[in-house]
């Protein structure tokens, strides 16, 4: 069972997509709401190999900051219907676990 599921839109108005899964046309605007400020970025706008190690780290704290916004968008897609709200607490538990990693890494590179 798809995660999200829902009626073709007949418009272009925004939606959600999984793979397998039809378009859902989201209401009220977009589902990034409380995340609106937040744009991904890459450190320096280089790749990371050729990024200087203060980059690196702060490309790290832009992608532990995105994990957040995910695991809000994640919160509301549940509540508005969106996804299968026994589908987020595994959702949620890996997003630690990805957290911990990032965690991990930055305390790592600091160190050096």
């Amino acid at each position: 069972m798809p995660l999200i599921s829902g009626p073709d839109p007949q418009s272009e108005r925004p939606s959600l997509r999984s793979a397998g899964a039809q378009t859902v046309p989201l209401q009220g605007g977009q589902l990034s709401e409380p995340g609106s400020g937040a744009t991904g970025r890459k450190a320096g706008g280089l790749g990371l190999a050729c990024a200087r190690p203060g980059e690196y780290l702060q490309f790290l704290r832009y992608a532990r900051g995105s994990l957040y916004e995910i695991e809000t968008q994640l919160r509301i897609a549940a509540r508005r219907g969106y996804i299968d709200p026994d589908a987020v607490p595994a959702l949620l538990n890996q997003s630690v676990q990805i957290s911990k990693m990032l965690s991990g890494l930055v305390k790592s590179l600091k160190a050096r």
